[in-house]
């Protein structure tokens, strides 16, 4: 079992590979992980942890892992709504393809934090727990509607 210097376990994954998930962090490390310097001590199964650059915390709730602690609230308000029939068909982390593989680019998605259908209001939203409006999700969210006429809800 590797020790992490943040949670003080972390758990196997692969014995041979000597891979181990940090309890605080959510990452998959080699060898053992020193949270606050961002350093392994025997090598990494993925980048250093660092800061996060918008100073968001990833969030476990409902047993799910959110970006932000403000989308984990979000999506707590959202099963409240839920449980009172006020929404329905609450999904979360829903692609959408907004431009197809082609020879000379990749594919292009938008990942919805949230997907659900208002009753009250009768249509279908996509939301955005949204912190910081980068460039990259402003041409996102001018492609969600140009393709689907869909207007991102930002909370």
């Amino acid at each position: 079992m590797g020790i992490c210097r943040t949670c003080g376990i972390a758990l196997t994954i692969d014995n041979e590979l000597n891979l181990y998930h940090c309890q605080i962090t959510g990452r998959t490390v080699s060898g053992n992980c020193e949270c606050q310097t961002g350093k392994f001590v025997t090598g990494t199964a993925e980048k250093a942890h660092k800061k996060a650059k918008y100073n968001n915390k990833k969030t476990i709730a409902d047993g799910m892992e959110f970006d932000s602690t403000h989308e984990a609230v979000r999506y707590g308000e959202l099963k409240l709504l839920q449980k009172a029939d006020e929404i329905t068909a609450l999904q979360t982390q829903v692609w959408f393809l907004l431009e197809p593989k082609s020879d000379k680019n990749q594919a292009s998605y938008y990942i919805a934090d949230f997907t659900y259908y208002d009753l009250k209001r009768k249509e279908f939203v996509v939301e955005d727990a949204k912190g910081v409006k980068t460039q990259v999700y402003i041409n996102k969210k001018k492609a969600m509607y140009n393709k689907y006429g869909i207007d991102i809800r930002e909370v």
